[in-house]
């Protein structure tokens, strides 16, 4: 039975100091090769060769509790080299959260927290080292700070950061995303995966999150949970290639150890659809539906199949065969209206829209597919006007969507009018004011602009891409005003330039100069003195105004 202990190191001001305070732990386990090696190292004080030993030792077993603590010795010992021999507090520092994520994120099965006493010591350490060197701990600082220490290697280190930016709500994606990826990397897959889920609430549509949670799952084992995350994934990556290589591996998995399981081969029949093997694909659908014919997705699966044929009546026929056995099955009811489309069946297209919406009111594609039908011969605003008169629930979705592909097709006027429809229905939404802020912006109509992207900057006052858009229009209102005022002074219009300076908001040097400048014009010299001690106000040591003033 061997008895292993955690060293502490007490930072005062600058200086390290390491007496010994033992956390105790049993360990029955007959010693890895790797863990023997760690301990030689350590024991000769050679730090770094003990660390890659004792990180090779929790590789082969994430539960090796000695191989950890003799992990975290060689960090905090190290430390102390770093800080008091090199004078390296930023090396020691890092070393420090090494040790620190070995103790809060890299529990093995069972692990209690039998070491507080050095952990807290580890803890106020750290704390000192980071307050010497001035360091941002904020929630953006920690983010920043783990992408630089992952990018430098210190994996340990990035991950501890993250660790502590879990809980900034700004950050939660990045913080969550980063720890994950870090214990991902260190080989403890299935630690990882509480934090990509957390960071996929927080962004349900990020594409590269599922990957990531496909691939963690698919190292555990649960191939039937990476499925449905790579496929979610294979719709908005762009690393389809690898994600179909992932999926047919699982999917000739399952079929190989049950040649009868319908829905296996029905998945390779979409995996090799997506690749452009249509032969491929009808043999592997044409499997699954002699295996279960009741199986409705291989018939709509096949359907799709027909329709990118262009094999439009086809595709209606096997969708009426998937309807048949299942009413309510809204993808084949979709499916059914784009083919009617195709074949400019238009009420059978719009019945098929209308039945999907029974079932489901705020299906966006077919209330896209119904406004599409129902503007090909009516303005835009009848068409919606009409449709709801019908009884169709418009969605938040469906007016964002819409302003999207009109903003996309360069339909400027459809796009404004459908970005306020959004912001109406979805007020929580930033892309919708910022890119209706865009539109003005290009038009030159700044104040509009400026009016959205403030919006947006009461909504979301923590966001900085909204900040640098918000200051980046309310630059060019007012070198638009400073511009216009200029206008005014050429055309003798002095009083309209001065209220066109007053303004401008937040009032400033430029704009006190341009006031008093006019005032100096109109032969008005205590107001001119007035406004231009205002500017010495904002510099007090400008030539420029003094001579003015004389």
């Amino acid at each position: 039975m061997k008895i292993r202990k955690i060293i502490i190191t007490i930072i005062t001001m600058a200086s390290i100091a390491s007496p010994q305070i033992k956390a105790e732990v049993y360990n029955d386990n007959i010693p890895s090769y790797r863990y023997i090696q760690g301990q030689k190292y350590y024991q000769n004080s050679q730090y770094s060769s003990a660390i890659k030993e004792f990180r090779a030792a929790l590789r082969e077993n994430p539960n090796d509790t000695s191989s950890k603590i003799g992990l975290i010795n060689s960090y905090v010992s190290r430390a102390e080299y770093y800080n008091n021999t090199e004078k390296s507090p930023q090396k020691a520092l890092n070393d420090l959260k090494s040790a620190v994520f070995y103790f809060v994120c890299y529990k093995g099965k069972g692990e209690g927290n039998e070491y507080n006493n050095a952990y807290m010591a580890a803890i106020g350490n750290l704390n000192t080292l980071e307050r010497s060197l001035k360091k941002d701990i904020t929630g953006e600082g920690l983010v920043k700070s783990g992408k630089t220490l992952r990018m430098q290697g210190e994996f340990a280190a990035a991950g501890y950061d993250y660790y502590r930016a879990l809980e900034d709500p700004v950050n939660v994606e990045a913080a969550n995303t980063g720890l994950g990826d870090i214990l991902n990397i260190l080989g403890r897959p299935e630690e990882s995966l509480k934090y990509y889920e957390k960071a996929l609430q927080a962004n349900p549509d990020n594409a590269d999150i599922r990957l990531k949670i496909a691939r963690a799952y698919e190292k555990n084992g649960n191939y039937a949970l990476a499925a449905e995350h790579y496929n979610f994934a294979l719709k908005n990556s762009q690393e389809k290639e690898e994600i179909l290589n992932s999926l047919e591996k699982i999917c000739r998995q399952r079929s190989e150890a049950n040649p009868g399981d319908a829905e296996a081969h029905c998945n390779l029949g979409v995996i090799y659809q997506k690749r452009g093997n249509i032969e491929g694909a009808i043999a592997e659908y044409q499997k699954a539906e002699k295996l279960n014919p009741g199986l409705t997705i291989t018939k709509t699966n096949m359907a799709i199949l027909y329709y990118e044929q262009r094999k439009y009546r086809e595709s209606v026929e096997l969708c009426n065969k998937a309807l048949l056995i299942e009413p309510k099955n809204i993808q084949a009811m979709l499916q059914k209206a784009k083919s009617y489309k195709a074949l400019s069946l238009w009420e059978n297209a719009a019945e098929e829209y209308k039945n999907a919406l029974k079932y489901e009111p705020e299906n966006t594609e077919a209330q896209m597919g119904l406004a599409e039908i129902y503007t090909k011969n009516k303005p835009g605003e009848d068409a919606l006007a009409e449709l709801q008169s019908q009884g169709v629930r418009l969605s938040a979705d469906f007016y964002s969507k819409m302003a999207y592909e009109s903003h996309k097709n360069k339909d400027i006027e459809n796009a404004e009018k459908y970005y306020k429809l959004a912001i109406q229905a979805n007020p929580n939404d930033k892309a919708l004011y910022l890119n209706l802020a865009q539109i003005y912006n290009g038009r030159q109509e700044y104040t509009q602009a400026l009016t959205y992207a403030e919006q947006a900057k009461q909504k979301f006052p923590a966001d900085k891409e909204i900040r640098e858009i918000y200051n980046e229009i309310k630059a060019k209102v007012s070198n638009n005003l400073y511009e216009e005022a200029n206008k005014l002074i050429e055309k003798g219009d002095y009083t309209a330039a001065i209220s066109k300076y007053k303004s401008i908001q937040p009032q400033g040097y430029n704009s006190y100069i341009g006031i008093a400048g006019v005032y100096q014009i109109m032969n008005d010299y205590a107001n001119a003195i007035l406004y231009y001690n205002k500017a010495l106000s904002e510099k007090p040591e400008d030539k420029d105004v003094l001579l003015a003033m004389t």
